[in-house]
C-alpha cells in the first residue's frame, strides 16, 4: 500500500511539473505599431497601422496607458509575415535574436522593424515586400523564437498600396514624333472698290 501511495505521489509530480507550463496563462499586455516622434527616441501614435512607407514602420507596446496590464518583462524575438503567416523577416538568426526588451510593462523605445531585422529571402536587413495586394502585414513578439501563440503578440499593419506599386514603377511612357504644319504667309487677296 506504501508503495502504491509513494508512486501516486511521484506520478502526480511529474504530471504537475510537465503540464504546468501548457497551463499557463497567455501573455499579456498589447503589442502596436507606430512612428517615431520629433525626439527621435520615443514612438509617437498607438495603432497607426497606415504607412507610406515600412521604414516608417516602428514597434512599441506594452500598456497604452498607466494601470494597464504590460508585456512580462524581458527579451522578444520578433518577426514580420504576410497576412497568412508567409514569414517575411524574422530576429531569428540575425545579429541580435532578441531586440526588443520590456522593462516595467513597456518597451524599452521605439523600435523600427526593418532596422531589427533580416530578410526571410537573403538575410539582408529589413524584411521582404508583401504580395497582399493591399499592402498588409502582420508583426509578431514572442519569448520564443518559434512564436507559439500562447507566448506571442501580433498587429497587423498597411504600407500603403500607392507606395508599394511606386517601388515597381512602370515603364517609361514614350511619345511618337509628330510633325507640326507649317505656316506660310500669304498675301491678302485684293479689294475691289
Amino acid at each position: 500500500m506504501r508503495k502504491t501511495r509513494l508512486l501516486l505521489v511521484g506520478l502526480f509530480a511529474l504530471v504537475t511539473v510537465f503540464a504546468l507550463p501548457a497551463l499557463a496563462a497567455p501573455l499579456s499586455g498589447a503589442i502596436f505599431t507606430s512612428t517615431l516622434g520629433p525626439d527621435n527616441v520615443h514612438c509617437s501614435g498607438v495603432d497607426l497601422n497606415i504607412y507610406g512607407d515600412k521604414a516608417e514602420v516602428y514597434l512599441n507596446g506594452g500598456p497604452a496607458h498607466p494601470g494597464a496590464a504590460g508585456l512580462p518583462d524581458g527579451d522578444y524575438y520578433v518577426q514580420v509575415t504576410e497576412p497568412d503567416g508567409t514569414l517575411l523577416g524574422t530576429s531569428v538568426g540575425s545579429a541580435n535574436e532578441t531586440p526588443v526588451h520590456v522593462t516595467n510593462g513597456e518597451f524599452d523605445q521605439c523600435y523600427q522593424l526593418s532596422d531589427i531585422l533580416i530578410k526571410a529571402s537573403d538575410q539582408s536587413q529589413g524584411y521582404d515586400d508583401t504580395s497582399n495586394n493591399g499592402g498588409e502585414y502582420k508583426a509578431w513578439v514572442s519569448t520564443e523564437p518559434t512564436f507559439t501563440n500562447s507566448n506571442t503578440k501580433t498587429d497587423n499593419f498597411k504600407v500603403s498600396p500607392r507606395k508599394v506599386a511606386d517601388r515597381h514603377p512602370r515603364p517609361p511612357c514614350t511619345f511618337a514624333s509628330t510633325t507640326t504644319p507649317t505656316l506660310t504667309a500669304s498675301t491678302p487677296p485684293e479689294r475691289h472698290t
